[in-house]
Formats: C-alpha cells, structure tokens, sequence
C-alpha cells in the first residue's frame, strides 16, 4: 500500500505545491468560507491547467505565465480587462485629438507671424 502511494502521489504533490504558491485562502472561523477559498483555488488551477494545454505557445518563457494568467482571469471575471482596453482606446485617441489641436494652433501662429 506504501508503495503504490509514493508511485502515485505525485500528481497531488504538485498541485499541492502550485496551490500554495497562488493562493486566495485567507484566515477564517467559518468553514463555509474556507471551503469557498479551497474551490476557488481548485478552480483556477484547473483553468490555468487547460488553457496551457490549449494554448501551447502562451508565454512558454515566463516563469511568472501563472500569475500573469490569475491577473488576467481575475480581470476578465470582473469586467475590468474591457474597461481597460476602454480606457486605453479612449486615452489614445484623446493624445491624438490633443496633438491635432497643438499642431493647427502651431501652424496658424506661424501664418499670423507670417502675415504681419
């Protein structure tokens, strides 16, 4: 029986392991939130697990591509990843508007100085 443990635990082992490294768990009397924390843990363990396995070329470099993945997942499930986008589209287009605006005030000076 030992022996067909030590053969085979290491699947829980290393998620053990990847589990403690990212984790939402935090102290609580309630074992209802404790369970919660455990499942969302789980969860996006699972997920990570999956989008690797799909996604072969997702930052095969990085050795942070779990937390990277967390940051993004958290977004996503919140909304703010599209605010974001939003907001960047938006700050974008504001410096064009901006540098449009400096660049007519520019040249029309320049004729005025011109013209007198």
């Amino acid at each position: 029986m030992i022996l067909d443990y030590n053969a085979t635990k290491g699947g829980v082992d290393t998620a053990d392991q990847m589990l403690q490294t990212y984790t939402c768990k935090r102290m609580t009397r309630r074992w209802p939130t404790a369970i919660f924390y455990n499942i969302i843990d789980i969860s996006a363990l699972n997920a990570f697990i999956i989008w690797i396995s799909l996604n072969t070329d997702y930052e095969p470099q990085s050795k942070h591509r779990r937390r990277v993945f967390l940051e993004q997942l958290g977004k996503e499930l919140i909304g703010v990843a599209d605010i974001e986008e939003h907001l960047h589209s938006s700050l974008l287009n504001l410096v064009r508007m901006r540098t449009k605006e400096h660049v007519v005030h520019y040249v029309h000076a320049k004729k005025i100085k011109r013209a007198a």
